[in-house]
């Protein structure tokens, strides 16, 4: 998913949800960036 559309995404996602907490499945950054948390560091600055 492009940056730029995550909270896009994520707005629609609690809106079609009701405000009920869901979980998201699938890897997420930091899971896959072991060895490379300057990448992670950087995905989360750039947010």
């Amino acid at each position: 998913m492009v940056i730029n559309e995550i909270e896009a995404n994520m707005q629609l996602e609690k809106r079609l949800c009701k405000g009920v907490s869901f979980y998201v499945l699938g890897p997420l950054v930091t899971d896959i960036g072991a060895g490379y948390d300057h990448i992670s560091g950087a995905i989360g600055g750039e947010l």
